[in-house]
C-alpha cells in the first residue's frame, strides 16, 4: 500500500488540526482517499484529512504518486463549497502526472459553520491557507502551479501576487472571481457596509446541512465585503506590477450570473501576452457552479424549499437547483484544453 512519507503528512494536518482542534489532542491520521465514504467516490490514488467537524467528504487532500513529482499543482474551491469541486479538475492534472494539493479554506466544509463563517477576518485566514498549501507544495514537486475556482481563483492569483518567486509553474482559472460586478467590487472591506448588508441582507443562519453534500445551502452575504477585499487587493497589486510574466489558462461562462466573465477577460487582456494565455469562453449554458464539474452533484431534493411552498414553488425552486450542481458538458473538452496549455508551455 502507498504511503505519504510522515513528515509531509504532518506538515499538511498540523495546519487543519490547529484550526479545528482549537488546542485539543486530537491527532488526525490520514485516510486513503479511495476509502473515503462520500457521495461521489474517489479512486485516484491519495490522502484525505478527516475530522469530527467536517462534513462527509469535504475534507482537504492530497492527490499522490507516491514519490514528488517534477510538477505539482494547488487548487482550491470557491466560497461555501468544499474540495469536491475541483476534485474533476485535480485528477486531470494528476493523470498528467504531477502531485495535486486541495486545500479546505478556513470556515468551510464544517457540520456547523455559521459562527465561523462570518469571521471578519476570514480574508487573512484564506490567504494563510494558500500560505501553507505552498508550503506543503514544496515537499511534493518542483515547480508549483496554482489555482481553483471561484474565490478559489482570486485567492490563487492573489498568492501569485504576494509571492511571485514562488510560483514559476502557471495559473489555472476555473469561474474566477476576479470581479463580482463594478458596484460591488468598489465597497471593500469597510464596517459601514459590512452592519448594512448584515442587518438588511443576512439573517439567515449558515447550516451545514443542505441539499448539496459539498455545499453550504445559504450565502452568506456579510462575507462577500471579504471576497471583495481579496480582489482590490488584487486590483492594487496589479497596478504596481512592472510585469506579469506567468502562463495564464482561465475558462469561463457567458452565462456566469456569479463572477462575470468581464473581471477575467479585462484581466487577460491587460496583463497577459497573448503568447501566454489561453481563455476558454463557454457560450453554451453552463452556470458558475458548474463549470468545474465532470458529473452531477447528488443533491437531496427533499431539502430544497419550505412547508409553506406549494407543489409548483417547490419544483421551480428545485430545477433551478438542479441547473447549478449539472456537469459540464463541456468538461472534457475544457480539460483537454488545459492540459494542453500546460504540456505547451510548462511541459
Amino acid at each position: 500500500m502507498m504511503t505519504l512519507p510522515e513528515n509531509i503528512w504532518r506538515t499538511f494536518a498540523a495546519h487543519y488540526e490547529q484550526r479545528l482542534n482549537k488546542g485539543g489532542d486530537h491527532v488526525v491520521e490520514p485516510r486513503l482517499l479511495s476509502e473515503v465514504n462520500q457521495p461521489i467516490p474517489c479512486n485516484i490514488s491519495g490522502f484525505y484529512f478527516d475530522h469530527p467537524k467536517l462534513r462527509p467528504g469535504n475534507g482537504p487532500r492530497i492527490l499522490y504518486h507516491g514519490e514528488p513529482t517534477a510538477d505539482v499543482i494547488i487548487l482550491t474551491h470557491g466560497f461555501t463549497d468544499s474540495p469536491f469541486y475541483m476534485q474533476a479538475v485535480a485528477e486531470s492534472f494528476y493523470l498528467e502526472g504531477l502531485n495535486v494539493i486541495l486545500p479546505l479554506l478556513p470556515a468551510h466544509g464544517l457540520r456547523e459553520p455559521d459562527a465561523l463563517i462570518r469571521d471578519e477576518q476570514l480574508d487573512t485566514l484564506w490567504r494563510a491557507t494558500l500560505d501553507h498549501s505552498v508550503e506543503v507544495a514544496e515537499m511534493l514537486g518542483g515547480r508549483i502551479s496554482i489555482g481553483g475556482f471561484s474565490t478559489g481563483g482570486a485567492l490563487s492569483l492573489n498568492k501569485i501576487l504576494r509571492s511571485p518567486g514562488q510560483i514559476r509553474g502557471g495559473l489555472f482559472l476555473f469561474s474566477a472571481a476576479l470581479s463580482l460586478g463594478k458596484w460591488v467590487d468598489k465597497i471593500g472591506n469597510r464596517e459601514w457596509v459590512e452592519w448594512t448588508i448584515s442587518f438588511f441582507m443576512d439573517k439567515e443562519a449558515v447550516p451545514g446541512d443542505g441539499p448539496d453534500p459539498y455545499k453550504y445551502p445559504v450565502l452568506p452575504l456579510s462575507v462577500a465585503s471579504e471576497i471583495v477585499e481579496i480582489i482590490r487587493e488584487n486590483n492594487q497589486l496589479l497596478d504596481q506590477l512592472d510585469a506579469w510574466g506567468t502562463p495564464v489558462f482561465a475558462a469561463h461562462s457567458h452565462h456566469d450570473e456569479t463572477t462575470p466573465i468581464k473581471g477575467v477577460a479585462d484581466f487577460l487582456e491587460e496583463y497577459v501576452s497573448v503568447d501566454q494565455k489561453l481563455f476558454f469562453e463557454i457560450e453554451q449554458e453552463v452556470m458558475h457552479a458548474a463549470l468545474p464539474l465532470r458529473e452531477n452533484v447528488p443533491v437531496d431534493l427533499s431539502k430544497i424549499g419550505s412547508i409553506k411552498d406549494n407543489e409548483e414553488d417547490r419544483k421551480q425552486k428545485q430545477e433551478e437547483w438542479l441547473r447549478h450542481v449539472t456537469a459540464n458538458p463541456l468538461f472534457g473538452e475544457m480539460m483537454g484544453k488545459a492540459i494542453g496549455f500546460f504540456q505547451q508551455k510548462l511541459g
